[in-house]
């Protein structure tokens, strides 16, 4: 029986999270499989370990550690994930949880190594989003684009799938720890001649949002262009 790690990357999200975790589970008892559910704390300042800790649940266990970025918690979780498949995404599950079934069967086939959502190929997929938020999202996708190296359409969708080979050579010290890690592993993922695939995904719940668009938008820019410089 193929074993599944389901990750969720967290900083100061304790008053959502037991929600969040009886919702997974929820979908994954569903499966009939063996399954993980890693919180990958950020260095959190709120109750977020504790909160965990008390549910109880032995599939679910936290892995925390310093504040490094999205990136960097997540990278501690695919380090510890046990599962044969990987599957990650936000806390506030905008994405739903009948995404997961669809994003681990590509891979239980062997279709793929990485599985990555893509809004843009949904045509509902940045319904919900406020004007900065899709002006940011659209302008990133281009400046990827020039830049070139990858060829997914939506690097930055919180929802992504792989196999553990795929998911521990592309996380393995990865330099960016904050939001621009996507690129840094898709690009990785390009590098290595892994197969990636895209699989069109909405928004089913638009949550508070850590990105300041203009600023993470230059921040992530920046990134952007060093990473692709290291990877020449």
């Amino acid at each position: 029986m193929t074993k599944i790690s389901v990750l969720i990357p967290a900083y100061q999200e304790s008053a959502i999270l037991p929600h969040t975790v009886k919702r997974l589970l929820a979908q994954m008892e569903k499966l009939g499989q063996s399954f993980e559910i890693i919180i990958c704390d950020d260095g959190s300042k709120d109750d977020t370990v504790s909160v965990i800790e008390a549910l109880g649940y032995p599939q679910v266990r936290c892995v925390t550690g310093a504040h490094l970025g999205k990136g960097g918690s997540l990278a501690r979780g695919m380090m510890e994930a046990t599962g044969e498949l990987v599957f990650y995404t936000d806390a506030d599950l905008a994405y739903g949880t009948a995404v997961i079934p669809r994003f681990l069967s590509v891979l239980e086939k062997r279709e793929a190594d990485v599985v990555v959502g893509s809004r843009a190929l949904h045509k509902a997929g940045y319904a919900g989003y406020s004007f900065g938020r899709r002006l940011f999202s659209k302008g990133y996708r281009q400046a990827l684009r020039i830049l070139g190296g990858i060829r997914v359409t939506d690097a930055q969708c919180g929802c992504k799938a792989y196999t553990q080979k795929a998911a521990k050579a592309l996380f393995y010290r990865i330099s960016e720890h904050g939001f621009a890690f996507e690129f840094e592993t898709l690009l990785r993922a390009e590098k290595q001649g892994l197969c990636v695939r895209e699989l069109p995904v909405k928004i089913v719940k638009n949550g508070t949002s850590h990105v300041r668009p203009l600023r993470d938008g230059l921040l992530m820019l920046r990134a952007a262009i060093r990473i692709k410089k290291k990877y020449k």
